[in-house]
């Protein structure tokens, strides 16, 4: 487990660091988010797809994974479930 940055949020759901690791994230949760030269981290694969950083409660389909925004900043994606 990413200590810390990937938690359990109920049954079947998951709260992920922004800044998590997306190699990381794949193999702990069994998913299949795609990897990039421009991005590393959960939170710039989605800055990479949206190009701007979104809004609390978006909610976008990456991989086969539903990813909803809980947690953003002036400047940064903070947190996804």
């Amino acid at each position: 487990m990413v200590a810390g940055l990937v938690r359990p949020d109920g049954p079947s759901g998951w709260r992920v660091a922004g800044r998590a690791p997306l190699v990381r994230v794949n193999a702990q949760l069994r998913i299949h988010l795609p990897e990039g030269e421009d991005y590393e981290t959960v939170a710039g694969l989605i800055l990479d797809r949206l190009k701007r950083i979104p809004r609390t409660g978006e909610s976008l389909t990456i991989g086969g994974a539903m990813i909803t925004v809980t947690g953003v900043s002036d400047r940064a994606l903070e947190e996804v479930k």
